[in-house]
């Protein structure tokens, strides 16, 4: 029994490295709200969808991070839009791509090819417009190749609608109101310049007689710990460590 614990411990400890560089995680959790949705919740409402019929703008937030670990790879960032009534992402937009830059400087296109998934709230609904409407929700995962450490990106989406009316409205949501975690929130989305990254308003600011409280777009960040080349090494030696011990075991026993 102790020559097979010894030699599975080595390869539970081989795995666990693999584990480590490659098993994919939230990083960061602000996915969409579960609690005090649509017009029935009144002035407790915590779901909202923002869009610029300017199309020199495009809609985005902030997140970070997490601090504690030297770099991440992050392999997909997750979003979420709200369409048109209840016609199709194909029939609404040519596209919806991401934009990224951390922090400073101008933004550069990360990803133009989400997969993009419909989705409702729990219990079923669609998003409720104002004029008691309902809408489409999609899910956009767009896969990304970034390596970084612990840091501030800003994120923004610009849609190409088929028609000037087909906005992207990126979701978002209140986070006192939301149900749901709310990882980074700070209660303000932004509208920023295209073409020079220039910020032009802070949302919360800029309408307040139509959202009487702060919120923050809806996102989500996958990825994993880059293991440090130490680690690595020291993972790696007693993985093999472990299976030579136990090899020898069965050996000297026979």
């Amino acid at each position: 029994m102790k020559r097979v614990s010894t030699v599975a411990l080595g390869f539970v400890l081989a795995l666990c490295l693999l584990a480590q560089s490659g098993f994919a995680a939230i990083l960061v959790d602000r996915g969409l709200p579960t609690a005090n949705l649509n017009n029935d919740a009144g002035v407790d409402r915590s779901n909202v969808a923002w869009a610029d019929t300017d199309p020199a703008l495009m809609m985005g937030d902030d997140f970070t991070l997490p601090w504690g670990f030297p770099l991440y790879h992050i392999d997909m960032i997750r979003v979420w839009v709200v369409g048109n009534g209840t016609t199709s992402f194909g029939d609404l937009f040519n596209s919806v791509s991401l934009y990224l830059r951390p922090s400073v400087g101008d933004f550069s296109l990360a990803s133009s090819t989400p997969t993009v998934t419909p989705v409702t709230y729990v219990g079923g609904a669609n998003y409720q417009g104002y004029s008691g409407n309902y809408s489409n929700i999609y899910q956009l995962d767009y896969p990304v190749d970034i390596t970084a450490g612990s840091i501030t990106f800003d994120f923004a989406i610009v849609g190409d609608g088929k028609t000037a009316n087909d906005l992207a409205y990126l979701h978002a949501s209140n986070a006192g109101l939301s149900g749901s975690t709310q990882q980074g929130s700070d209660g303000h989305v932004y509208a920023w310049k295209i073409s020079d990254s220039y910020l032009i308003y802070d949302l919360q600011d800029y309408y307040p007689e139509t959202w009487d409280k702060g919120s923050d777009f809806n996102v989500q960040v996958f990825g994993n710990v880059v293991p440090e080349p130490t680690t690595i090494i020291i993972w790696s030696l007693f993985g093999v460590l472990g299976i030579v011990v136990g090899y020898w075991r069965r050996k000297r026993a026979a």
